[in-house]
């Protein structure tokens, strides 16, 4: 049997663990350590990119898919359910405005 739960719903379950992540993360610039690009976003203790974007696309946040790879198995959705929570989290909890998150 296969259950729905509305995004409300999954941000109220999904919470907790975001605000761990979250917990220590500072707003800074990042370089990417495969390329030439520069980021901007959430970093956490570990000096890990969380969620942010590329210098050229302010636009559009992007989830770091290595760090949070599965993550979204623990709470039986699908990662683009996965990331529009974390998106719907991270505005409400720091005011980011973007059209897209991936």
């Amino acid at each position: 049997m296969d259950y729905t739960i509305s995004p409300k719903q999954l941000d109220k379950i999904i919470k907790p663990f975001f605000d761990k992540e979250f917990k220590d993360a500072k707003w800074g610039e990042h370089s990417d350590t495969f390329g030439s690009d520069t980021w901007y976003g959430f970093i956490n203790q570990d000096g890990v990119l969380l969620v942010g974007y590329p210098l050229h696309d302010t636009d559009t946040y992007y989830t770091n898919g290595q760090y949070f790879s599965n993550m979204w198995d623990l709470f039986s959705v699908k990662a683009p359910d996965f990331n529009e929570s974390l998106g719907r989290y991270i505005n409400k909890n720091y005011g980011c405005e973007f059209k897209k998150i991936f």
